[in-house]
């Protein structure tokens, strides 16, 4: 974009009052969520090479009180 431009950008910006400016931004910010949401939906829909059929169902194991990444109480020495 030549300099000239960005002087035009910025005093069209500059004449917009204090209320305009924050539409703007917040509509800015709402076009880009959605490009990104729908960026990532898309992609999510798109199926993995890992669901392929020789693959088995993971292995589950049964809930328990241990469970990794559970702290473990702490026990003092007598």
């Amino acid at each position: 974009m030549p300099a000239n431009q960005y002087s035009q950008a910025g005093q069209a910006w500059s004449s917009l009052d204090e209320e305009t400016r924050q539409e703007v931004v917040d509509e800015f910010r709402r076009v880009v969520k959605e490009m990104i949401d729908e960026h990532f939906r898309i992609s999510s829909i798109t199926p993995l090479e890992s669901s392929r059929d020789d693959l088995r169902a993971a292995v589950e194991s049964e809930p328990s009180h241990y469970q990794q990444g559970e702290p473990t109480h702490a026990v003092r020495a007598a």
